[in-house]
């Protein structure tokens, strides 16, 4: 049987350097089957362009500024997993 699908949403605001460090703490995980979804929340300074440098391994949404509430329930709209899981911006794994 297959490892269940786990869906990490990670929604951002002007938080490149963190998002960054983040995003990679993820990337590092020995699960198998790991979606991450970054939520950009209307960004204004780098953190699409780190985010877009990660390439297919994040799924990268952008949205006009709404607050993080409206950035997770985008990136939980947009999961496909069995298990989803909420990580904030400066954080780690």
């Amino acid at each position: 049987m297959a490892d269940p699908l786990l869906s990490v949403i990670v929604p951002t605001y002007n938080m490149a350097g963190f998002t960054k460090r983040t995003i990679e703490s993820l990337l590092a995980q020995d699960y198998p089957s790991l979606e991450v979804i970054a939520v950009d929340d209307g960004s204004t300074d780098d953190t699409p362009a780190v985010l877009e440098a990660f390439g297919d391994s994040v799924r990268f949404l952008r949205q006009p500024n709404g607050g993080a509430c409206k950035a997770r329930n985008r990136g939980f709209s947009a999961s496909r997993g069995e298990f989803v899981a909420f990580l904030d911006c400066d954080d780690l794994w």
